[in-house]
């Protein structure tokens, strides 16, 4: 199951980073940052699940700590604050 995740991270994003070199996606800067750290927040979270299968552990706890509390914020200012989801969510 883990590297079904891995597939569904690593195989769509080569395409993604492929048209912001080529200029074909005409997203703005922030959508773009916003895609490619959560991307990486994903990929951080896929190294904890892998060691939890696994019985090993990937740097300290107080690192995943603030990871997790980063990744949430994170998750909150994009659903929140984001142009696409104001138009899903509102209040």
């Amino acid at each position: 199951m883990s590297w079904q995740l891995v597939l569904l991270l690593i195989f769509p994003i080569q395409f993604k980073i492929y048209g912001y070199i080529t200029r074909k996606d005409k997203s703005p800067l922030w959508v773009k940052i916003e895609a490619m750290s959560n991307a990486f927040f994903l990929a951080m979270g896929l190294i904890v699940f892998y060691g939890l299968i696994n019985d090993v552990i990937y740097f300290t706890p107080i690192f995943w700590n603030f990871w997790l509390i980063i990744a949430v914020i994170w998750l909150m200012v994009c659903l929140y604050g984001h142009q696409k989801s104001n138009t899903l969510f509102k209040f």
